[in-house]
């Protein structure tokens, strides 16, 4: 009685948000524009009612969990291809340095919706040959003698990454006291380089062990230590991604390892937090990353939620603009940006001199424009699959990806193991960037980063 009342209630108050927002965008309904905005606008709220459709259909499965990656793909792919474009439309702002964005809004509109269809089949049902139904994976009891064992091995894995990430801040031009100061001396350095890429992965690597730490050590000092030295690397190296996989790690593992889920009132205060403290790292991000540290007056002054996620929620115009491009005015890139850039991203500048250039940023330089490109602009996961094999390669790549999110949801439905458990939190924040950055190369990496610490603690209890 218990699941119906609660499946009754997520369903109700999901559709009437739904429709409340839908009439919202219909009283803006761009009346009074030009017939091209019209029908853009009414593919937009085509689009926002399929997806409205598909998190229903989500809600209503006995088997959902707040905790599950359909809710990150279904809230993304409506915020970043309706929402927000349909608001842009409202306030004028549909441009992307100076170029027009909505050329190609309709036929980009039908393939999100078909990809994300092809997502939704991967996802839930089941395929002869492809299923990844497992058998459910109980922890048998550590005694302390293993979780010494555990702890001892978690801070060598810790540590060793954490050296190679402080290496690689001050190879970037930062200085030891900057780095392990939260950003509050002075660089002492005029000059900040990216660093060594091959290095800057190694940041990922802290947050497995860290949360094995936090799990079997009784030491809350060491808890703490840990966290702010993380912490520091982290906003001193500026990457957002790391740090929302460390903090979205943390939350869903807790949550997983009390056999507990966020009520509607958590999830609310955690994301209102959450926003707030991502727009302080939007604020500071840029003064730490470039050696200026960080000052009271500067957060006072520019603190606010309106465009922390602004970047991150437009990547639909520069998608449009590459629909419009590929394959009319450019070839496709038929692997090079996902395949080849994979095997070529850890390789030095130093060592190959005519290494080239990320492939996103000649594909925004053909789609949108030179400015684009210098200003490192993203495009969202899908738009990867279309530049690189057309609508074809957005169709297979969703389904591939609807397979894998699937795999990984099964590590903590099918599994009682705190190392699951782990494993599943710390890729619950990585799957945010699957989805809103176009990078497959960096996300590999990424990945193996963060996963490999933690299989091989796994894989090394299971073997003494």
């Amino acid at each position: 009685m218990s699941h119906k009342v609660n499946l009754i209630s997520r369903v109700a108050c999901t559709a009437i948000i739904l429709v409340v927002l839908f009439l919202y965008f219909v009283y803006h309904f761009p009346v009074d524009s030009n017939t091209d905005l019209i029908i853009t606008y009414t593919t937009l709220l085509l689009v926002y009612s399929c997806v409205g459709i598909i998190a229903i259909l989500m809600l209503r499965r006995k088997s959902y969990d707040i905790l599950e990656p359909m809710n990150i793909v279904v809230f993304l792919y409506i915020s970043i291809f309706a929402i927000r474009p349909m608001n842009d439309i409202i306030n004028n702002d549909f441009y992307e340095f100076g170029v027009d964005t909505l050329g190609s809004s309709v036929i980009g509109s039908l393939i999100v919706i078909v990809s994300l269809l092809f997502f939704y089949v991967g996802y839930y049902y089941k395929i002869k040959g492809l299923s990844f139904e497992e058998k459910v994976n109980s922890e048998k009891n550590r005694d302390s003698q293993s979780t010494d064992w555990i702890i001892n091995k978690s801070l060598i894995i810790w540590f060793i990454s954490f050296v190679f990430s402080v290496i690689n801040l001050t190879l970037s031009g930062h200085n030891l006291s900057y780095v392990l100061s939260f950003g509050s001396m002075t660089s002492g350095e005029e000059e900040i380089t990216s660093g060594i890429a091959a290095l800057t992965y190694f940041a990922y690597s802290m947050i497995g062990p860290w949360l094995y730490i936090c799990v079997y050590s009784k030491s809350k000092i060491l808890k703490v230590v840990l966290t702010f030295l993380m912490l520091s690397i982290y906003l001193i190296k500026g990457t957002r991604i790391v740090l929302l996989a460390m903090l979205m790690g943390g939350i869903v593992f807790y949550y997983l390892y009390n056999k507990r889920r966020p009520s509607f009132k958590s999830v609310i205060i955690g994301c209102i937090t959450l926003v707030l403290f991502m727009s302080f790292i939007q604020i500071s991000r840029n003064s730490v990353r470039y050696g200026q540290g960080i000052s009271i007056d500067m957060i006072c002054e520019n603190i606010g939620v309106g465009n922390v996620f602004d970047s991150d929620m437009t990547t639909y115009k520069a998608f449009y603009c590459i629909i419009d491009t590929y394959p009319d005015k450019h070839d496709y890139t038929l692997g090079r940006a996902m395949i080849l850039q994979t095997f070529t991203t850890l390789i030095p500048r130093s060592i190959w001199s005519d290494k080239p250039v990320a492939v996103i940023r000649e594909v925004i330089e053909n789609s949108v424009n030179s400015s684009a490109a210098k200003a490192g602009r993203a495009a969202p996961g899908i738009a990867e699959y279309y530049f690189e094999f057309g609508i074809i390669g957005c169709c297979i790549c969703m389904f591939i990806l609807g397979l894998l999110f699937k795999k990984w949801k099964n590590l903590f439905t099918n599994s009682q193991s705190v190392d699951d458990y782990i494993l599943y939190a710390i890729l619950y924040g990585l799957m945010f960037q699957l989805i809103i950055r176009t990078s497959t190369s960096a996300s590999v990496y990424q990945y193996l980063f963060t996963v490999l610490p933690v299989i091989f603690i796994k894989k090394s209890i299971y073997l003494k």
